[in-house]
């Protein structure tokens, strides 16, 4: 089940997820820092 999500989430853009889980995070008041 996980592996088939991680695959999924591969597939959509990495910029995009970023994008969403900083909106994310911003909503519960977490600071999200993303390392390349």
């Amino acid at each position: 089940m996980l592996s088939k999500i991680k695959k999924r989430i591969c597939t959509i853009s990495f910029g995009k997820m970023v994008e969403m889980i900083k909106y994310k995070a911003k909503e519960y008041g977490i600071t999200v820092e993303v390392v390349d």
